[in-house]
C-alpha cells in the first residue's frame, strides 16, 4: 500500500510539473502573438525632427541708422572791458587846494543867492594833539595808594598787665605787623621795645588778634608790612 501511495504521489507531483510548463510556454506563446498583433496593426510614429538654421545678418539687412556726431564748441571769451555808464553821482570828486577856485566853485552852487553873500567862509585848520603814551614809571607814580589801618571795631586795646600798674611801669612798644589781603595779621616782631617786657608781650598778644583794613593799589588789596605802636600809660587820678 506504502508503494502504490509513494507511485501515486509521485506521478501527481510529474503531472502537476507538466501542467505548470506547458501553461508558462502557452502564456510566453500569446505575449509573442499580441506584440505582433499590435506592431503590425499599429506601426510605431517616429517623433518629428526640427530643424534649426541660424542666418548671419549682413549689412544689407539691418536697417539704416542715422547718427548724429555732437561737437563742442568752445568759445573763448572776448578780451572786451565791459562798458559802465556812470552816473554824475558816481563820478570822482576832484579835490581843489586852490583858495581862488574854491571861492569860484562856492559862488557857482549858490546861484540864487546874491553875489555880495556868495563869500566863502574862511576855513581853519585844526591840528589834532599829538597823544605821548605815558611810560610805565609815570603810570607808577600816578598810582593811588593807601596804606592799611586798624578796623575800630575789631582791634580791641591790650590789656594792661597788673604787675606793671603796679610798679608803675610805662611806655611805647613799636612793632612790625605783617598784613594780608584779607586785612589778617600774619607775623607780628618788635620792632622797639618799651623798656618792660611785660608791656611788650601784652602788646603782641592783642595785635595777633586784631584785623586791618587791607592796603590798596588802584582800588586792589594787597599784602603790605606796617609799624603799629601801642602806648601804655597810666593816668594820673
Amino acid at each position: 500500500m506504502s508503494l502504490l501511495h509513494s507511485l501515486y504521489r509521485s506521478s501527481s507531483a510529474v503531472s502537476t510539473l507538466a501542467s505548470i510548463s506547458i501553461h508558462f510556454v502557452v502564456g510566453i506563446l500569446l505575449c509573442l502573438g499580441l506584440a505582433k498583433y499590435f506592431s503590425s496593426s499599429h506601426p510605431l510614429k517616429k517623433p518629428p525632427v526640427l530643424s534649426v538654421s541660424f542666418h548671419q545678418p549682413t549689412s544689407d539687412d539691418l536697417p539704416a541708422t542715422t547718427v548724429t556726431a555732437l561737437e563742442s564748441v568752445i568759445v573763448p571769451p572776448r578780451n572786451e572791458t565791459p562798458q559802465v555808464n556812470e552816473s554824475p553821482l558816481e563820478r570822482p570828486v576832484e579835490t581843489i587846494h586852490d583858495e581862488e577856485q574854491l571861492d569860484l566853485a562856492y559862488q557857482e552852487v549858490r546861484p540864487w543867492m546874491p553875489s555880495q553873500l556868495r563869500v566863502r567862509p574862511a576855513v581853519k585848520s585844526v591840528t589834532q594833539p599829538t597823544l605821548i603814551p605815558a611810560s610805565a614809571a609815570e603810570i607808577a607814580d600816578t598810582a593811588v595808594e593807601v596804606a592799611a589801618y586798624k578796623d575800630a571795631q575789631q582791634c580791641p586795646p591790650p590789656t594792661y598787665p597788673r604787675t606793671a600798674r603796679t610798679k608803675n611801669q610805662q611806655g611805647t612798644v613799636t612793632l612790625l605787623v605783617g598784613i594780608r589781603e584779607d586785612g589778617q595779621v600774619t607775623a607780628v616782631q618788635v620792632h622797639a621795645s618799651s623798656g618792660h617786657k611785660k608791656l611788650d608781650d601784652a602788646a603782641l598778644a592783642a595785635v595777633r588778634t586784631w584785623k586791618y583794613v587791607p592796603a590798596t593799589t588802584n582800588g586792589q588789596p594787597r599784602a603790605s608790612v606796617i609799624l603799629q605802636s601801642i602806648v601804655f600809660e597810666i593816668e594820673k587820678s
